[in-house]
This record gives structure tokens, C-alpha cells and sequence, in this order.
């Protein structure tokens, strides 16, 4: 009887693992990640312009620290931007050496390389789906910066834009932000997953700098400028 017993016992754990879910201890992915953004601005003188749509790709590393828990990090070459106009009517902007052309608007578009670190949580598998939940900060370092200016000419009245300008003088060097969002995984087999996420990234820092290397009040003072970013990312890839 202690022999059946003994027998049945594991005959059910091999069963049971069997049927448990495959976890890798390290999963290697690429993922691409389509993403709307826009700027936050706390200055009276401007007012948040329409947000842009843009394109970003990546890889990614995962730790597991348990069935339930991975720590996650890579690299993103992320393009985000935003659009922005000067509203104020008691003091004009211009551009820098250019005393008789009127700064209007700018939509500034920026490449950075960032470093990802999150904590992820996972559900148990339920038939192929696991869902997942993370939080985390992604560290940026600029790679480029452009941005297309409106501008006003003051003795003709004529508009137009400076179309791709650098401005990377402009714009700041580093730049971080809290990632939240949640996700799901499918398996297609063994521990390789294709996978979705949804996340909203709240920029802590100043994108531009402080004081404008290119704008100028007709006073002479250089420009104040704060505006952080804020995205919102659907990222769709594979983990192997």
C-alpha cells in the first residue's frame, strides 16, 4: 500500500510539472515601439502645441528573479518630440543675431539612446497568456536634435520656417523618466514569447536647456525655456 501510495505521489509531481510553466532564467528579445509625445510647460509665455507620432526600436534583457518577477533592462533608440508655441504679447522673441525676425513656434524633434531598467511582474500562465505589470526609469543620452521654427519677419511682415535646424545647443545631453504600463505575453513555445505593452513615460527632467543658446528677448536676456516630456508607447516584439 506505501509502494502505491509512493507511487501515486509522483506520478501526480511529475504530472504537475509537467504542466507548469517554463521560466528561463535570462530571455533575449527586439521589440519596436510606436509612440505618441508631447511637452509639458509650466511658463506662462508658452502653450503646448499638437503631439507628434513617432517611431522607436530596440533590444531587451530580462532577469528572472522569480516565476513571478524579472528584472528587465536593454537599449532604445528612441525619436520622440513635441510642439510649441510663444504666446506672450508684452515682450517679443527673436533669433539670436537676427534682431528683425520674430520667433513664433517650434516643433523639435530628438533622438536619444536610452537605458531602460524595470522591475516586471508576470501572472501564472493561463492557457498562453501571461500578463504582465512593470515600473521603472529610463535614462536617455541625446544623439541628435532638430527642430523646424516658425518665425515672423518684422519689417515685411512675411511668415515662414527654418526647416531641420540643429539644435542640439538647445537641447539637453541627458534626460530621465518613470515608465509605467502593463502588458501580456503568448507563448508560442517553450520560454519564446511574442509580447505587448502599453506604458506611459513622465519625464522628471528639463529637455531643453534652461536658458536658450538661439532665442533671445528684444531685451537682450536669453530665453527661459522648462518643458518636459511625456510619452505614451506601445511597445511589440518577441523574447526568446
Amino acid at each position: 500500500m506505501k509502494r502505491v501510495l509512493f507511487v501515486a505521489v509522483l506520478l501526480l509531481g511529475m504530472a504537475l510539472k509537467g504542466n507548469s510553466q517554463e521560466v528561463a532564467e535570462w530571455r533575449f528579445g527586439i521589440h519596436i515601439q510606436p509612440t505618441v509625445s508631447w511637452f509639458s510647460t509650466t511658463m506662462k509665455e508658452f502653450e503646448n502645441g499638437k503631439p507628434r507620432l513617432n517611431l522607436s526600436y530596440g533590444g531587451i534583457v530580462e532577469k528572472t528573479l522569480k516565476k513571478t518577477a524579472v528584472i528587465s533592462t536593454g537599449f532604445l533608440i528612441s525619436d520622440f518630440g513635441g510642439n510649441y508655441n510663444y504666446i506672450a504679447t508684452d515682450k517679443q522673441v527673436w533669433f539670436k543675431d537676427q534682431d528683425s525676425v520674430q520667433f513664433t513656434s517650434r516643433k523639435l524633434k530628438a533622438r536619444y539612446v536610452e537605458l531602460p531598467v524595470a522591475l516586471k511582474f508576470r501572472t501564472p500562465r493561463i492557457n498562453y497568456l501571461t500578463y504582465t505589470a512593470h515600473f521603472g526609469l529610463d535614462l536617455g543620452f541625446r544623439v541628435r536634435a532638430l527642430s523646424d521654427d516658425a518665425f515672423r519677419e518684422l519689417k515685411t511682415g512675411m511668415t515662414g520656417t527654418y526647416d531641420n535646424e540643429p539644435i542640439q545647443q538647445d537641447v539637453n545631453f541627458m534626460k530621465l523618466g518613470l515608465n509605467v504600463g502593463i502588458g501580456t505575453e503568448y507563448i508560442v513555445a517553450g520560454t519564446t514569447v511574442l509580447f505587448a505593452e502599453v506604458s506611459y513615460i513622465n519625464g522628471f527632467t528639463n529637455i531643453t536647456r534652461k536658458e536658450s543658446e538661439i532665442l533671445v528677448y528684444n531685451t537682450g536676456a536669453r530665453v527661459k525655456q522648462i518643458f518636459t516630456s511625456n510619452i505614451v508607447a506601445l511597445k511589440i516584439g518577441v523574447l526568446f
